[in-house]
Order: C-alpha cells, then structure tokens, then sequence
C-alpha cells in the first residue's frame, strides 16, 4: 500500500472533476481517477448517486459525508481496486507537485535586482544579486 487514504484520493479526483476544462495534466489525471471510481461503483445506486450529488452540487462536504465511506469500504475489500487508485493519485501528486515547482522557477526568474522583496506570500529581507 502507497499510504494515501481514501478521503485524499476522493479530493483528488474530485478536485478534477471540479476543475474541468483547467487543461492541466493533473485534471486530465484525475479525471480519469474519477472516472475509475465511478466505473468501480457502476451498479451501486447508492454509491452513483452520492457521486453525482458530490458532482452536480460540487460539494466536498458530500464528497466527505457520502462517498468517501463507501470508498473506504471499496478499497478495504478490493486491495488491487486500492492499490490502482493510489497508483493514480500518486501520480497526480507528482504532476502537482512538477507544476508548482516550474511555476515557482518561472516566477524566481522573472524578478532582478529592480524587484520588490516581497511576491505573494513569500518575503525576504535580504535580498542580493
């Protein structure tokens, strides 16, 4: 087991769902996470429809209350089911993670000696060039 829990999985994939359209390989990646978990659930009325309120309300607090249950479920009785989906959500935190340091190298490169100390949240009192 990868360690990820069923609650960070479901944000995972939820978040992309959420974000369509971002265009981000990270969403393409989890939406293909959700679409997994829908697939796994395919028969399940209860379980369908606690993905699409989820979904269609864009609710994580249904997300938390109705199908992370159901997913823990899913994966404590499924440990391939488990292991595929932590396979996918690992993968979707190492694009994130890519993407936030080439975001962070993009903008360090951006600002010279003329810049202020502060960006964002980040401050330094000593700067040097």
């Amino acid at each position: 087991m990868l360690g990820l829990t069923a609650a960070e999985i479901a944000k995972l994939a939820f978040n992309g769902v959420i974000q369509a359209g971002a265009g981000a390989l990270s969403v393409v990646s989890a939406k293909k996470l959700w679409q997994k978990i829908r697939s796994k659930f395919q028969g399940n009325r209860i379980a369908i429809e606690a993905l699409n309120d989820a979904e269609s309300q864009r609710s994580p607090e249904i997300l938390e209350e109705k199908v992370v249950p159901l997913l823990e479920e899913a994966m404590g009785k499924e440990p391939q089911f488990a292991q595929e989906i932590q396979m996918i959500a690992v993968q979707i935190n190492h694009e994130i993670e890519a993407n936030t340091a080439d975001e962070i190298q993009m903008n360090a490169k951006a600002y010279n000696q003329s810049t202020v100390k502060q960006v964002g949240k980040i401050q330094a009192d000593n700067v040097s060039f």
